[in-house]
């Protein structure tokens, strides 16, 4: 290291995991974000923009780049700035690079794209060398950072090459993610681990905020606190103006707090716009810091936020969590999360007719905003409680020192990184919606008596099959159930090899006909598509039904079985080979289609969120998804020993809530959800569980049997008559598939 630069004498925790923060040092973000390590044996560091110094009172090691007087070296702080004259000045890029060689970071997380992210790209094109050091974690931040600069040129340059050169990825909202992956972020980044979506400061203290109020939106004084009055990119304050003047005699008396009204044509527009006696009841704040603008919203009844582009703002939170309530803009970030007039007043920001009228709703509708105030606590500790968010993060760092020195013995449950331990103890982060912990349920299966098992049922399976799902090598296997989504994943994940699927194919496991076939034919057939893909073709009986019903659409199937691709090519089918297994296939390589359909695949494989990512990208412009699983909330779930629904065969489960929450993390949105009538074929299985519940049909059978005086409350007899009579399906049954429907947004 040049000896110029000063380097901190240790760390706190020897051995522990190494982050490097880069990002602007007086922001209260980068402040709440890197206190949630506090305490955790993990060790973090700023590199700072050149912009200020962070306060002495905040004990976080930082390398400061800007030379302000007085300003000397400390335990907290090192001068990080240019070799004194004559030598020439270094870049930033330089310094950056020259700190990372030095303390070998074993992540370096740069905490916004401009300037942060575009920093660290230059640092690793001007010096190759520090690519091999510390994994690069890139968080995205609300409003302009993505949302708006990837519309600028010389943004979306920058943007792009960032996201071709970072290993991973933290965005506060799904559009973010969206985004990301159009500009070419290869999607593992995202999960490979992931955090899914999380606040930029790192969540709220939930219990702590609600403790400082007591008084209701309308017990409290009629205040309005508008946060942001300032002119930039992403919020206009000449509309909000015009709304108070507007809504003024509706509302009155009311005490309107301005804060960060420092620009000058800002000013100038106050002055202008509003008359004396509005101004009067105006109070101008300069800028204050989070913790001031924290103790003034449990004394305001309305926060007023309006904005163009946004991530899920911190201000809306915070204001829900202190019980003030918000007036917000419709943005696709917040729409998902809030809802108008139960959380919140949607107002576009360039409307001030809008604006006016959820102002005077907020002022008047007393019951609106009292019971919004209660629902609200609730809402914001779901989605944004420090203490969940804090024990994610933790793991999440843990995880990635592990992937960059693996022989240190750094461990944490993942996902896709594994198999981990499977005790009840693991944590376990929900792959599909990314946002909670899973947790462990009280099914744990023995892989070696489920192999034998299936030997019983005349599955002859080859030697190496049954040395590779062994008991002594695997351990036991436990089901894991997310409590937010109700995903299902049996840990560790340990899916079919090719011989077990060729092997209980032999003992006709499958059907060439079923009803999620004869269902996405019809949506098929209504969209008059013109090219179909079918993901996971197998031996192509799909394929074979459709070519029967629609002889001239061009179809083709996707297969990652070569065996079983040969046998769909036999019958006359198009078919590609795609390791969804291994992630072998790049994105952009992908065949495209106006329909793709994908049945009963996702259940089998480790990586689902991949493969849907896939199939996101394999649809043309305005094109469907049409996917299959089982349904594991119907009556699935009464045979949670059947060999099927339990390793190596199915290693997931799926339901309505699952697909909501998965989909639109890939770019999908579910258009419809739809579950199979009950099959003739299940009639003799699944009738008797319906009859213990007493649903539909039971009670005509159970009347049937008391004037007859049938054995088991007539389900016997019922079936019998069903099956007599030719019946396919019995509607209002639920069978054993949901089949959604899926558009590709953004």
């Amino acid at each position: 290291m040049p000896p110029f630069l000063t380097m901190f004498d240790a760390d706190d925790h020897l051995e522990g995991p190494k982050v490097l923060f880069v990002g602007w040092p007086e922001s209260s973000h980068t402040h709440s974000w890197i206190n949630l390590l506090q305490n955790s044996g993990i060790n973090a560091r700023l590199f700072a923009l050149p912009s200020a110094v962070p306060p002495d009172s905040w004990r976080v090691r930082t390398y400061v780049t800007i030379n302000t007087p007085g300003a000397t070296d400390s335990v907290f702080r090192k001068l990080t700035i240019a070799p004194p004259a004559p030598a020439p000045p270094w870049p930033l890029e330089r310094l950056l690079a020259e700190t990372i060689r030095a303390w070998q970071p074993d992540v370096v997380h740069t905490l916004g794209l401009d300037s942060a992210s575009y920093l660290m790209d230059m640092a690793r094109a001007a010096q190759p060398d520090i690519v091999e050091i510390g994994r690069w974690v890139v968080q995205v931040r609300g409003g302009p950072d993505l949302a708006l600069h990837q519309h600028d040129p010389d943004h979306r340059r920058r943007i792009e090459s960032v996201f071709a050169h970072c290993d991973h990825l933290i965005a506060d909202n799904s559009i973010n993610y969206q985004d990301a992956i159009k500009l070419g972020l290869e999607p593992h980044k995202i999960d490979s681990p992931g955090l899914g979506i999380v606040s930029g400061p790192g969540g709220l203290d939930v219990a702590a905020m609600r403790a400082t109020w007591s008084l209701l939106p309308s017990q409290r004084p009629r205040t309005i606190l508008w946060p942001k009055t300032y002119e930039t990119i992403s919020s206009k304050a000449l509309p909000v103006f015009e709304a108070l003047r507007l809504a003024w005699d509706r509302i009155a008396p009311v005490k309107i707090e301005m804060l960060w009204l420092v620009q000058s044509d800002v000013k100038t527009w106050f002055d202008k716009s509003m008359p004396d006696h509005i101004k009067a009841s105006c109070n101008i704040h300069g800028r204050l810091d989070r913790e001031e603008v924290l103790s003034m919203l449990p004394n305001a009844r309305v926060m007023l936020a309006p904005s163009l582009t946004d991530g899920i703002p911190n201000s809306m939170m915070e204001a829900m969590a202190l019980g003030a309530f918000p007036i917000v803009s419709p943005l696709d970030t917040i729409t998902p999360v809030v809802k108008n007039e139960e959380n919140v007043l949607f107002a576009r920001n360039l409307y001030p007719e809008e604006i006016t009228e959820a102002i005077v709703r907020a002022m008047q509708d007393d019951a609106l905003v009292d019971a919004a105030a209660e629902r609200n606590v609730t809402l914001v500790e779901k989605l944004a409680d420090r203490t969940r968010i804090r024990s994610k993060v933790i793991a999440y760092y843990t995880e990635l020192a592990a992937m960059q020195r693996p022989a240190a013995g750094l461990t944490v449950a993942s996902l896709e990184v594994g198999p981990p331990p499977n005790t009840s103890a693991e944590k376990v982060l929900c792959g599909m919606c990314g946002r909670v912990e899973m947790d462990p349920t009280d099914q744990v299966v023995d892989i070696g008596v489920l192999i034998k098992r299936w030997s019983d049922h005349g599955v002859v399976f080859s030697p190496e099959t049954i040395n590779e799902y062994n008991t002594k090598k695997i351990g036991p296997i436990r089901l894991f159930e997310c409590p937010s989504c109700g995903f299902g994943q049996f840990r560790p994940i340990v899916v079919g090899n090719a011989d077990f699927y060729a092997a209980i194919g032999r003992v006709d496991y499958y059907t060439g006909s079923k009803w999620e076939f004869e269902r996405s034919i019809e949506l098929i057939q209504m969209r008059s598509a013109g090219s179909v893909i079918d993901v996971g073709c197998g031996s192509g009986f799909f394929l074979d039904h459709l070519r029967k019903a629609m002889p001239s659409v061009g179809a083709m199937g996707i297969e990652i079985n070569a065996a079983a691709a040969a046998a769909a090519r036999s019958r006359g089918h198009r078919v590609e080979i795609l390791d969804w297994v291994n992630e072998d296939f790049s994105i952009a390589d992908l065949p495209k289609a106006d329909v793709v359909v994908c049945h009963q695949v996702l259940e089998h494989i480790k990586n689902p969120l991949r493969l849907l990512q896939a199939i996101r990208f394999m649809l043309t412009e305005n094109g469907i998804a049409i996917i299959s699983t089982p349904n594991a909330t119907g009556l699935v779930a009464a045979y949670p020993d059947a060999l099927t629904e339990q390793p190596p065969h199915h290693v997931t489960k799926w339901s309505d809530r699952v697909f909501r929450a998965a989909l639109p993390r890939v770019g999908l949105s579910p258009t419809a959800i739809e579950h199979e009538p009950l099959p003739n074929y299940l009639f003799g299985g699944y009738l008797p569980v319906v009859w213990k519940a007493n649903g539909w049909p039971a009670q005509f059978g159970q009347a049937a049997a008391r004037v007859a005086n049938l054995p088991d409350g007539g389900v016997d007899w019922f079936t019998k008559v069903l099956q007599s009579s030719g019946t396919r399906y019995v509607h209002g049954v639920g069978g054993h598939t949901v089949l959604v429907t899926a558009r590709a947004v953004g």
